[in-house]
């Protein structure tokens, strides 16, 4: 323990969290609120003390203070406070350190944003004040889903008619297949599934999502969606043995979260992929060419437009949502998984006639 831990008495998990790599932590590269804009501008107050910040007021503060911050004994946990770090997180914050900092600061007005310092009054009794809103409010919000999907009937265009797809009728295909379903809270299972036609150009596939709750319920949600690539790409191929179309399989953490073309928050291709080549340019789509690969391609799972009809350029082989809405609800559920479960994602692709 160094000599300022040992002086102000600080418990080991608070000791732990001082000397942790927090820095790297704190300013993740999200857009969100503005109570989110605020609390990034005020540094962590620990983050501060780590660095060496001294006890001087900042320029901003030079007004001597009468008062020193308090620790606010049995504080209450009011609706307003967890509902602050809830539409944080609703915006795209997910570091538990600055959601932290914000409930704390709105607590202690008097601190004017100013970091906790080894040598203020009261230190080892505000931070653990800290520790105790951060595992308290910040922590149970963090660990509750971002929406609650529900059944919806497929897309207009999916042959299989409504009613046809179903979480149960996905459940039965996985099963009989010896695939892996997840069933831990939060966990997702990413299934899409491909119609029985040959057409190209339409969203007549659904991208199906679905997970167990804290109470062991499912939730799911079924998306129009292309598994196929859109005819500008079956004529105008970007690699020479034709364009890329995934063949039906369960790919295990096959995609984490990243950047689509550099561009926007997406699921990108980590793991090996089997696809099929369509190189005869005939506006058709040939699923079974004999010209297959196992590699990695770039096979992402991204958007659309707002709500296009058409696939045209949106897919070279991508796994495309058809609605953006639709999408960004889907990537809010994507971050959950990644802090309860990692940066893995499996995407597991059916027919519909495996329904």
């Amino acid at each position: 323990m160094c000599n300022t831990c040992k002086q102000n008495n600080l418990n080991p998990e608070l000791e732990a969290l001082l000397h942790s790599g927090y820095a790297e932590e704190l300013y993740p590269e999200l857009e969100w609120s503005s109570f989110g804009t605020a609390a990034k501008n005020n540094a962590s107050p620990f983050f501060n003390w780590i660095k060496g910040a001294s006890s001087k007021p900042s320029k901003v503060n030079t007004k001597p203070k009468t008062t020193y911050a308090t620790p606010a004994a049995n504080y209450p946990k009011p609706q307003t406070e967890t509902q602050l770090v809830k539409n944080a997180i609703a915006n795209g914050e997910r570091n538990e350190n600055v959601l932290s900092d914000g409930v704390f600061f709105k607590r202690h007005p008097e601190l004017g944003g100013r970091p906790l310092t080894a040598s203020m009054p009261n230190f080892g009794a505000l931070s653990k004040e800290w520790i105790s809103i951060r595992n308290s409010i910040v922590r149970p919000a963090l660990q509750q889903p971002f929406t609650t999907p529900v059944t919806t009937t497929p897309p207009p265009g999916y042959s299989g008619g409504k009613g046809k797809i179903s979480l149960q009728t996905i459940l039965n295909a996985l099963t009989r297949k010896s695939y892996v379903i997840y069933t831990k809270p939060y966990q997702l299972n990413i299934v899409g599934v491909r119609a029985n036609t040959l057409q190209p150009n339409s969203f007549d596939d659904t991208i199906n999502v679905f997970y167990k709750d804290n109470t062991g319920n499912w939730q799911f949600k079924s998306n129009p969606a292309t598994t196929d690539p859109g005819t500008y790409y079956l004529n105008n191929p970007m690699n020479v043995n034709g364009t890329a179309i995934v063949i039906p399989g369960q790919y295990i953490n096959s995609h984490k979260i990243g950047l689509h073309r550099g561009e926007y928050t997406a699921l990108v291709q980590q793991g090996l992929i089997k696809v099929t080549r369509d190189y005869n340019k005939d506006n058709k789509l040939d699923f079974k060419t004999g010209r297959e690969e196992n590699g990695t391609f770039g096979i992402n799972i991204h958007k659309a437009g707002s709500s296009s009809t058409q696939v045209d350029r949106w897919s070279a082989g991508c796994q495309v949502f058809a609605n953006s809405n639709d999408f960004a609800a889907f990537m809010q559920l994507c971050q959950q998984h990644k802090t309860m479960h990692g940066d893995n994602f499996t995407y597991t692709l059916i027919e519909e006639g495996d329904l």
